[in-house]
């Protein structure tokens, strides 16, 4: 599992809830830095929770990065825009979920499990 936000806040309350479920989580602070540990770890990131709006390569940017790494890639998108604004915001196709923030640990595992088991 990969974590990316720009907050620390959040991106270690959500990796330390994911570890909590089960999963071995690695985290990134920006879009650059995601990309770079799912292209050493990609045969080992069952799915990517990844924000939207981040410096340094944006949630899309960073989404089209790694469905170029594996294609396959399981992305969850995180943002505090509803559903609709986000997908008017990004190119989705392929896209495995979504979650708005904030979000309880019900709702993120749902979207989790939902996407990895596509």
């Amino acid at each position: 599992m990969l974590v990316v936000d720009d907050e620390e806040a959040i991106r270690l309350v959500t990796a330390r809830a994911l570890e909590h479920m089960g999963f071995n989580v690695l985290t990134a602070a920006d879009g650059v830095s995601a990309v770079q540990l799912f292209e050493q770890h990609a045969d080992e990131v069952s799915c990517v929770l990844l924000d939207m709006t981040m410096p340094h390569a944006n949630g899309d940017e960073a989404f089209q990065r790694i469905r170029e790494i594996r294609s396959e890639a399981r992305v969850v998108l995180m943002t505090g825009h509803n559903e609709a604004a986000a997908r008017e915001q990004i190119e989705c196709e392929g896209l495995a979920g979504f979650v708005q923030k904030p979000f309880d640990l019900e709702t993120l595992q749902s979207a989790i499990l939902h996407a990895i088991e596509r």
